[in-house]
């Protein structure tokens, strides 16, 4: 398994790539296996900018951005948060930081595909706004054994799977985070 550097570019005179049993979105515990065992040898290696408490930022993303980010992070820091943003970090840094967390709070976004390398018992807070609510990341924690905690922002209008495809961006409810937490 090689790690490929930003922007890299190869050529092959052989390239095996795998077929992916499932569906996406729908993880096995095959594929599951599969991927921590693949990474185990960068499991442990070098540092990260991320302690036990990790909040997965979508600041620079094009769509979902936490729209009161400013205060949800405010609370999340007072409580002993690192902010990461996936990506600046390495996919090394990325597996060590999920390694070592011990409670991951997070916005719905590619990013939580990182779970698969917490540990078993991580809490993991993941919230979603009342437009787009996906469980992909819900089985995933289940599979991982990980203590999966979903927060939909309040609201009056009924819970709905496709509206705007997930572009909308996302209000945190702080208080029912921070009770998740």
């Amino acid at each position: 398994m090689i790690e490929p550097g930003r922007y890299a570019h190869y050529v092959c005179e052989q390239l095996v790539v795998p077929s992916v049993p499932g569906s996406e979105g729908r993880p096995t515990p095959e594929v599951v296996a599969r991927v921590r065992a693949g990474v185990a040898p960068w499991r442990d290696a070098g540092g990260s900018p991320g302690g036990e408490r990790i909040y997965v930022t979508r600041e620079q993303a094009r769509r979902r951005r936490v729209a009161n980010e400013a205060e949800l992070w405010a609370q999340l820091e007072r409580r002993g948060f690192v902010k990461l943003r996936l990506e600046e970090l390495t996919w090394r840094e990325q597996i060590h930081a999920f390694r070592r967390a011990k409670v991951v709070v997070a916005p719905h976004g590619a990013g939580l595909a990182n779970l698969v390398f917490c540990e078993v018992g991580t809490r993991v807070v993941e919230f979603f706004n009342r437009a787009y609510v996906n469980g992909n990341f819900w089985r995933l924690a289940a599979l991982r054994g990980l203590d999966y905690r979903p927060v939909v922002a309040a609201g009056a209008e009924p819970l709905a799977q496709i509206a705007a495809q997930g572009r909308e961006d996302i209000v945190a409810d702080v208080p029912a985070l921070l009770a998740a937490i």
